[in-house]
């Protein structure tokens, strides 16, 4: 039998090809790939080839295409096969077909091998290169074999190609994660200071932002590692950090590759952590190949903060180098990872051993890391039972800010000995800022009215009070409209909220479920065209782009538009009856079932699909059309004639389906047929 042939594991597969009626028609052999919905766990075939039109056009798969849409399945878990065969197999046996594509598919590891003997041109490879490079999905490792790869068959120099072609991708996608690539604004003056510019987030206020990564440098055993878990330990509890309230409470996140366990045990014991606290998360052991395991961490965990130890552990690759800019990258790659989640990243790292360097500069390394870094903080070695910390680079503050600590060995806690601002201050700028927040949303106010609403009679210390504020991002300082010698003060421009495209797949379903049941009670919709729109829909049971909303929208939008055509028309059909014009609505509003393989005779219906041309198109009717055959080296044209059994509908937006003397259902776009007549 046939079905021998078939390789177990690839039963039934799920097949991709750019002719969606190919894969319709050997059902039910295989499953027709057509949406997003599709992208899931189990076997995955994508037939690459296609023909070449007279006019050029090639209809298969590009390599870029097929990479992207590999890439779209194995995140979702399927497992990825290729079939590269000259042409779609027509014996005439769908069965058979279906084996033929299935015994010719290979691993999609084993094509790209192929493919390594195959010369590819620079600007075929950029795109790939660029796509590559922008997938945070994509293994580290798989990403550094397809990228040299790449390299091989374009023919350039690793020192080429890592110059002129990866750098350059690499900061292009840098500058669009940035807010695209020309960032240069030009205002008058008279606009200049009417900008409202939004206040920073901060977890810690003035010390640690809630997006960015922070760097703890310091030398072996001078104390990185307990102040990082002194910080995250301050978000877990909702404690103070250096003197600060820490702004939110959460789950925290520790990786440690760079001591042994009971050594990190021993810190968190001393710093409060019972047995049975369940606020934290500890990943051991991790390194920058295994990425994918930290980003889905984070996302299963959701901490408000992620503490890193260390740079120079957690990067396995015999060839890099912290002296270079791949440390800066990997920075930047983590500051991605911060921004994309929406919490700080903690990063710890060594100092030089040099006693010149000064500020950023005793960070041992390359410049660009601490360059790439919101926050920069290094502790020095203690002399006696005081430690000098130091913030050369606080990005939304004032730089250069000293604390001297002392660490609490019983608490394991770090106290400001010296620095930061003192209590009397710290406590008038939370009563101000506790005021402004009472307030009606954009009420400034002066330096007088500030000092009388609150009683305050000490002009100096309020001013030292506003301009902590002030460089914190928690207030701003604007001229006054009447007067710009006098000085307004209040709240910052609130950021817009971000609306998160996430959506768990529960949830997802129950929000498709009820769109669909309030289409169905708007248009009275028959049943079949609310089920393809479950295909039509991206990602409608994934996690990705799936805005329910935005159906209903434009439904709804739809529906009075409808309405006012139908009431247009029969203003200008008096003479049809009342049971006439009933009709009339329901033939506007029927749509033709999907395809199915039972041979029913479909009724003939007339629908006008090109208002400018007038053409009617009727389904049942037989119509001439132009179908590829010859050779694939030879390939010519021949007109058949063929029933027109469905028009275009949402699911299938692609042509006019049509079903041969043979039972085969083709598709086909409108310039390739004509009436019979």
């Amino acid at each position: 039998m046939v079905t021998a042939l078939l390789p177990p594991k690839l039963f039934r597969p799920t097949l991709w090809t750019n002719h969606q009626i190919d894969a319709i028609n050997l059902q039910p052999f295989v499953k027709a790939g057509l949406c997003k919905e599709d992208f899931q766990e189990g076997d995955h075939i994508i037939f690459t080839c296609g023909f070449t039109t007279f006019d050029g056009k090639h209809t298969g798969m590009t390599e870029r295409e097929v990479r992207a849409l590999a890439y779209a399945i194995k995140k979702k878990g399927g497992t990825v096969y290729i079939c590269d065969n000259a042409a779609m197999p027509n014996t005439g046996n769908k069965e058979y077909d279906a084996c033929l594509i299935i015994n010719h598919a290979i691993p999609y590891e084993e094509w790209l091998d192929c493919l390594f003997a195959k010369p590819l041109k620079l600007r075929d490879a950029i795109p790939i290169a660029s796509d590559l490079l922008a997938n945070s999905s994509i293994d580290e490792l798989e990403q550094l074999v397809e990228l040299e790869q790449l390299r091989s068959r374009v023919g350039m120099s690793e020192t080429g190609w890592q110059k002129k072609v990866v750098s350059k991708i690499q900061k292009k996608l840098d500058a669009e994660h940035n807010g695209g690539g020309c960032k240069a604004k030009f205002y008058r003056g008279k606009d200049f200071l009417k900008l409202e510019s939004q206040g920073i987030d901060w977890l810690v206020p003035g010390l640690i932002p809630k997006r960015g990564v922070t760097i703890i440098a310091g030398s072996p055993g001078a104390g990185k590692t307990t102040l990082a878990i002194d910080l995250i330990c301050s978000v877990m509890f909702g404690e103070t950090f250096l003197g600060e309230q820490v702004t939110e409470k959460g789950r925290v996140l520790l990786v440690s590759s760079d001591e042994p366990i009971c050594f990190t045990q021993d810190k968190l014991i001393d710093r409060g952590i019972s047995e049975e606290c369940d606020h934290y998360s500890v990943l051991t052991d991790w390194d920058t190949l295994e990425w994918n395991l930290l980003v889905q961490k984070i996302k299963e965990e959701e901490p408000s903060i992620v503490a890193i130890d260390a740079l120079t552990t957690i990067v396995t690759d015999s060839n890099f180098d912290e002296n270079g800019k791949p440390a800066a990258a990997l920075v930047k790659r983590f500051d991605r990872l911060s921004q994309q989640f929406g919490i700080p990243i903690v990063l710890l790292h060594h100092c030089n051993e040099s006693k010149d360097k000064k500020g950023v500069a005793k960070i041992r390394g390359f410049s660009g890391i601490a360059a790439a870094a919101s926050v920069t903080m290094i502790i020095n070695d203690s002399v006696g039972s005081v430690a000098k910390l130091e913030c050369p680079k606080i990005r939304g503050n004032k730089k250069n800010i000293i604390f001297s600590v002392t660490l609490e060995r019983e608490t394991g806690r770090f106290h400001v000995v010296e620095g930061g601002d003192p209590p009397p201050v710290k406590s008038l700028a939370d009563q101000i800022l506790s005021f402004f927040n009472g307030l009606p949303d954009g009420i400034r106010l002066e330096v007088n009215q500030i000092m009388e609403a609150l009683g305050i009679s000490n002009r100096g210390g309020l001013y030292k009070a506003l301009e902590r504020l002030i460089q914190r991002g928690q207030l701003v300082k604007r001229p006054a409209k009447v007067d710009g010698r006098r000085k307004l003060f209040g709240l910052p421009k609130a950021a817009e909220p971000e609306i998160s495209t996430e959506v768990s797949n529960k949830s997802s379903q129950v929000l498709k479920e009820q769109v669909i049941q309030d289409t169905r009670q708007i248009l009275d919709t028959p049943e079949d065209l609310l089920d393809s729109l479950n295909c039509s829909v991206p990602g409608a049971t994934q996690n990705e782009d799936f805005q329910p909303a935005d159906l209903l929208d434009s439904l709804t939008t739809l529906e009075p538009a409808v309405a006012q055509e139908e009431s247009e028309r029969e203003e200008n059909l008096p003479q049809v009856s009342n049971k006439s014009s009933a009709s009339l609505k329901e033939s506007r509003v029927q749509v033709e079932k999907p395809i199915v393989d039972s041979p029913t005779e479909p009724e003939p219906t007339t629908e006008k699909v090109n208002d400018e041309a007038e053409t009617v198109y009727e389904v049942g009717k037989e119509y001439v059309i132009r179908q590829v055959a010859g050779t694939t080296k030879n390939p010519c044209f021949e007109y058949i004639t063929a029933t027109l059994v469905e028009l275009p509908h949402p699911a299938q937006p692609t042509g006019f389906i049509f079903e041969l003397e043979d039972g085969t259902r083709v598709i086909k776009n409108e310039e390739d047929f004509r009436s019979a007549k």
